[in-house]
């Protein structure tokens, strides 16, 4: 078959063959960079932005958590209905952010855990939210109790001032009584008896004005106490106070009893009952209490979530990894195919210039031409190349009739 190609079909042979050798590794190249241009976009367009959306979310979700404890601490509306905006803001952006996750991960179980752990933040900060309402009504109810406390305490204050100033007004002329020597005894036993009638009335006076000081101080405190503990501490000594002061109203001047009597049952309702201060501190504590609960269930939750982003960067790493791999053996498979391709093809040129070109071609037409020259110098038997199919095996043919002819 190659016989019937002649020398130009086996060279354009031969040459199509080296030409197969460099498109193929041509196409091993192409393939080699298509490959690592797929992992390359596999990695920029779907690992990547997962792991930056995945590590911004865990960012947002620790701001969010960091500023929950700022709601529960809040002093008055305005400042909590700033607060509260703010950390909407956040939650909303971490929102957007669970968002940006979602479109860009394919459905994990770490974005499941996000998912649910998202879910129950925005839960507990609402909850948390309404509990920092709670405790303002609540702060404002015991702000204005402790106003409350504030006129009464004056008021007995001023109520028992009297008998007081009315004692040192009379205490100059009971000291003008014990230097007179001139008064006659039965004088100075009347002024003697009066001083010690003043003196009788004098005393509950000043006790009740210390035991209505001790349970305004009492009551102070427990608006303030810093647990249920304290505030238990705090109560005991309080009603005692207020049972003294109760026994004490009973020994005053008849002409204050009635109004102070009154003052001691505000003081009674400021301390005991539904509406008391005790019971506002009490709900303020529990209040507290549940947010407490609820920012330590937030920090749980940020964990978790910080915990499942981190799993799902670590899978994001793996696959980036694996991707790496990948392009790196496409890449040392195709640079092997385009090295073979490049030595067959480096060969494959040796072996045509040499076997065939140098030891068929030219040493056929080397023959042909020392024949030529052999019969042009007269030398009619002159040894000539065996006749053949293609060319150069024609030339030699017609080269023997031109000399049997000359013969």
């Amino acid at each position: 078959m190659l016989e019937r190609l002649g020398i130009r079909g086996r060279l354009l042979f031969a040459f199509f063959g080296i030409s197969a050798l460099a498109v193929l590794a041509t196409a091993a190249a192409l393939y080699a960079f298509l490959q690592v241009g797929d992992v390359v976009d596999r990695i920029t367009t779907d690992r990547v932005p997962s792991a930056l959306a995945s590590l911004q979310l865990s960012r947002q979700a620790e701001r969010v958590a960091a500023a929950a404890p700022s709601v529960l601490v809040a002093t008055s509306r305005s400042q909590h209905s700033e607060v509260s905006a703010a950390v909407a803001l956040e939650m909303s952006r971490l929102e957007a952010l669970r968002t940006d996750l979602r479109n860009a991960t394919l459905g994990t179980v770490p974005l499941a855990e996000i998912e649910e752990a998202a879910v129950v933040l925005r839960r507990n900060l609402k909850e948390l939210d309404s509990l920092v309402i709670a405790r303002l009504d609540v702060v404002t109810r015991k702000e204005e109790l402790l106003n409350r406390l504030t006129a009464t305490t004056t008021g007995s204050h001023r109520l028992l001032a009297t008998g007081i100033l009315v004692m040192d007004s009379r205490l100059p002329q009971w000291r003008a009584v014990a230097a007179d020597t001139s008064l006659s005894p039965d004088r100075r036993a009347a002024a003697m008896a009066d001083m010690v009638q003043a003196i009788a009335a004098y005393i509950p006076q000043q006790k009740a004005l210390l035991d209505t000081s001790a349970v305004n101080d009492a009551l102070v405190k427990a608006a303030t106490a810093p647990s249920q503990g304290d505030l238990a501490l705090i109560l005991f000594p309080l009603r005692r106070s207020l049972a003294a002061l109760e026994t004490a109203s009973s020994e005053i001047d008849e002409k204050l009893r009635t109004r102070f009597r009154q003052r001691v049952d505000e003081l009674k309702a400021l301390t005991d009952g539904e509406n008391s201060i005790p019971k506002a501190r009490e709900e303020e504590l529990a209040v507290l209490a549940q947010g407490e609960k609820l920012l330590a269930e937030n920090n749980r939750l940020s964990r978790s979530l910080t915990a499942a982003v981190d799993r799902l960067v670590a899978a994001a790493d793996r696959e980036i990894a694996a991707s790496g791999r990948e392009a790196a053996l496409v890449q040392h498979y195709g640079t092997g195919v385009v090295i073979g391709s490049a030595l067959l093809s480096l060969m494959s040129s040796v072996l045509v210039v040499w076997l065939y070109v140098d030891r068929s071609l030219l040493a056929r037409l080397g023959a042909v031409s020392q024949g030529m020259l052999a019969i042009a110098g007269g030398d009619l038997r002159a040894p000539l190349p065996a006749a053949g199919s293609d060319e150069i095996g024609r030339m030699a043919e017609a080269l023997r009739l031109f000399r049997d002819t000359a013969v």
